[in-house]
């Protein structure tokens, strides 16, 4: 099954009805429920050297054996439920793309917590009318600019690559994506069009204010964003019981003293640290020497060509 590269909605699309197409053709595949919970994946016992796989669903659904069973869980789910407030998970529904229109109360206040990719695509959303990487894109490649941005942004990749392998102090990304912004102006590059229905804040932990595991192009629209002012940067660590609901409205404490009411409160700070050895508890120790490997693959700092052309 082959999917192109698109636009996320579209990928899913294309991806189900390839899969609905195979199940039609192959009978294993037809014999098992389109959605399922699978409740346990165990090991059977052998007295032969040929292991097998007993996987069993939700109310009995499935109960059957495997020689090879393939857990393709991604990073999980998040918690439904952070610092005292409920929070949508990143693929369901939070209607941060929502038109709030005029109000005479102001803006929608919206605050979004996290430094990953999930967390900056959110506040794009959150800030620009009609949010598509594909039009940023765009209007990037239009500017005229001493240098490619492109190559003086992996240039900063570079240079955090090496401190993490020497030892060497890292560079602030913060600090970098200013010094290129500042060639654009106090407003920094034109971005499309800004909501005026909404004020974002955007909630990180780290003077540096981004990690190492998001999306170059995400750091730094997101940089652009805040230099120009569309968000709000609010450097605090967040704690247990720091969001408290009022009504209709969130109050976060960000410390002594320190606290805001927002409409929308998000937070993006990803899936419990064993996600998939909490689901799948026999798993636990065969999955152990893969645990925290997943950076070294560098899922997010490489394009396939493919990709690279689909926003060119």
């Amino acid at each position: 099954m082959s999917w192109s590269a698109g636009r996320s909605d579209e990928v899913a699309i294309e991806i189900a009805k390839g899969f609905e197409l195979l199940r039609n053709e192959i009978d294993t595949l037809a014999r098992w429920p389109a959605a399922i919970s699978i409740q346990h994946i165990k090991e059977v016992p052998s007295s032969n050297q040929r292991q097998r796989v007993r996987v069993i669903g939700d109310e009995a659904a499935v109960n059957e054996i495997f020689d090879t069973v393939i857990i393709a869980t991604g990073f999980g789910l998040e918690p439904e439920r952070r610092f005292g407030v409920q929070t949508s998970r990143y693929w369901e529904d939070d209607g941060l793309q929502k038109d709030y229109g005029p109000e005479t109360s102001g803006p929608r206040r919206i605050l979004i917590s996290g430094a990953g990719d999930g967390a900056l695509i959110d506040l794009m959303r959150a800030s620009l009318q009609g949010f598509r990487h594909e039009t940023l894109l765009s209007l990037l490649n239009t500017l005229e600019v001493t240098g490619s941005i492109e190559e003086r942004l992996l240039a900063v990749e570079r240079r955090l690559d090496n401190a993490l392998l020497t030892g060497a102090e890292a560079p602030n990304l913060f600090a970098e994506y200013e010094e290129i912004l500042k060639e654009f102006g106090r407003d920094g590059p034109p971005l499309g069009e800004v909501r005026r229905d909404t004020e974002v804040w955007f909630n990180f932990r780290t003077p540096s204010r981004y990690t190492k595991d998001s999306s170059i192009l995400n750091r730094f629209l997101v940089a652009a964003l805040c230099r120009a002012k569309h968000v709000k940067p609010k450097f605090a660590d967040m704690i247990e019981g720091c969001v408290a609901a009022k009504g209709e409205t969130y109050e976060v404490a960000f410390g002594l003293g320190d606290v805001a009411t927002f409409d929308h409160v998000i937070i993006r700070h990803g899936v419990a640290e064993d996600y998939l050895g909490a689901q799948f508890p026999d798993l636990k120790a065969a999955c152990a020497p893969l645990r925290g490997r997943i950076t070294d693959l560098r899922l997010t700092q490489h394009l396939h060509d493919e990709t690279r052309a689909f926003f060119a």
